[in-house]
């Protein structure tokens, strides 16, 4: 269908004209509808944080210092291995997770930021993928709980359940890259844990507003939800496996107290667990 002679692109933010074009009961229905992108969104939160994704981008070819010197011990090399093996099957689970995501919710801005999020991590299982090929010429099999972990996340129907534990998932991720990242200070694995961080912590803020929006519209009230929430925070800590054994691993990697790991770990996740039904 050709345009109206001197129309006006529909995504074009302007006074002139009403963008908007819905049905008679103003609802578009069904994970397949295209959607109309309003004025009010080229000045909303959701466009400075696709803004923020754009301008925050990075290359796992030209923006990591490959050619950097190793100077890690052969253990700690070995170690590095096997992570970035393991976190590079681990972004695709969240690849493939923010991916089923995208048609669930019908916002434009939602639906942007979760395709910009499927981008990231994209380039995440890339990069780690490109790291443990440079350091053991291929990958480590993947671990059985990743598979586990991807099959129940992937099982929630529900979009918004699959959304939070998704998002909760990777607030786990954030706080470990920050403490695998002192572990690897010295090698350029911890620049690349240190950029990853950026994007999930990204992901995390936007996840948190859209879930709370997400809420709001179904129950009208975001502590009618808190029974759901601390459920979904239990299922999240069984799929992401993290339990004692987490923080006393990451306390001898980083020489951090196992308190402070814990306390940023587990309480950071029940934090965002209460800030999910938290009215102001």
């Amino acid at each position: 269908m050709n345009p109206k002679p001197n129309a006006v692109p529909a995504w074009v933010p302007t006074g002139e004209r009403d963008v908007v074009r819905v049905p008679d009961d103003g609802i578009w229905e069904g994970p397949n509808a295209l959607l109309a992108t309003t004025r009010e969104y080229f000045t909303s939160p959701l466009h400075r944080q696709c803004m923020q994704a754009q301008k925050y981008s990075w290359s796992p070819v030209a923006d990591i210092a490959w050619d950097r010197p190793v100077t890690i011990k052969p253990n700690l090399q070995e170690l590095g291995w096997q992570l970035a093996s393991q976190a590079s099957y681990a972004e695709q689970a969240g690849l493939l997770t923010a991916a089923s995501l995208v048609a669930c919710f019908d916002d434009p801005g939602a639906r942007l930021n979760l395709a910009f999020a499927t981008a990231d991590e994209a380039r995440h299982a890339e990069v780690f993928a490109r790291y443990a090929v440079i350091r053991g010429g291929s990958l480590e099999p993947t671990e059985s709980h990743l598979e586990a972990m991807y099959d129940g996340i992937i099982s929630l129907e529900d979009p918004l359940e699959r959304l939070i534990v998704h998002v909760l998932l990777e607030g786990f991720a954030v706080e470990q890259l920050s403490l695998l990242a002192e572990g690897f200070s010295e090698d350029v694995l911890g620049s690349i844990y240190r950029l990853v961080r950026r994007d999930e912590a990204r992901h995390v803020a936007f996840g948190m507003s859209l879930i709370r929006q997400e809420i709001c519209t179904r129950y009208g009230e975001l502590d009618l939800f808190q029974q759901q929430a601390e459920r979904l925070g239990t299922k999240t800590i069984q799929l992401a496996g993290v339990n004692e054994g987490t923080y006393e691993w990451l306390s001898q990697l980083t020489s951090t107290p196992v308190d402070e790991v814990r306390s940023n770990l587990l309480g950071r996740h029940k934090q965002r667990i209460a800030q999910m039904c938290r009215s102001h």
